[in-house]
């Protein structure tokens, strides 16, 4: 109708909650296999970023020698040569100390899980509703959480059977309805909603 505002109110309180939920319903059974890829995704990378690194020390050395070997065979009297060949020598030996510091600095392996770090895993991930409600979880950190699983909330209200409906597209392909009932008639629009879950 002419003049009327498209908006949709309720409150919000029992929407964030019923969402945390729904956040945490999801996330906990993918928690473990989460972690344990995550540890076998950064080994992989070590082990290959690794190889990398060695083969190009062993060409930078096998250059060093080479240079080496050239400025040992050339005669100490052709002094322009020589220098030449010792600049060309130095490098090759500042190129192989670079290497070496890179690979000092690589970040480590993290070993293989144990069964009881494992098990500190399961425990974990059965504290996430301790967590995710604890006084030290700030909004912030639950609004952080929502946007990387939460891909869109569409919201919709039916007020005959004063019911709040909320559709969660989630990362990936996953979708879950939620259908909570409607509070007293709230002040928090659905541009506002939005913003508090996304």
């Amino acid at each position: 109708m002419k003049g009327e505002r498209d908006c949709l109110a309720f409150g919000g309180f029992r929407v964030d909650d019923a969402v945390g939920r729904e956040v945490l319903r999801l996330v906990e059974p993918f928690a473990i296999e989460v972690s344990l890829q995550v540890i076998e995704t950064h080994n992989a990378a070590y082990d290959e970023q690794r190889k990398l690194l060695e083969l190009e020390l062993q060409s930078a050395e096998y250059e060093a020698q080479r240079a080496y070997r050239q400025y040992d065979q050339v005669d100490p009297e052709n002094r322009v040569v020589c220098a030449q060949l010792e600049a060309k020598w130095n490098t090759a030996l500042q190129r192989c100390e670079q290497i070496r510091k890179r690979l000092r600095q690589e970040p480590t392996k993290i070993a293989p899980l144990s069964e009881e770090q494992k098990q500190s895993l399961v425990d974990l991930t059965q504290d996430l509703p301790a967590l995710w409600n604890a006084d030290t979880t700030t909004s912030a950190m639950r609004k952080q959480v929502f946007r990387s699983v939460i891909e869109e909330v569409i919201c919709d209200v039916d007020e005959e059977k004063s019911l709040v409906l909320l559709e969660l597209h989630w990362v990936g392909v996953y979708t879950a309805s939620l259908r909570l009932r409607k509070t007293v008639p709230g002040n928090i629009a659905i541009a506002q909603m939005r913003q508090r879950l996304i």
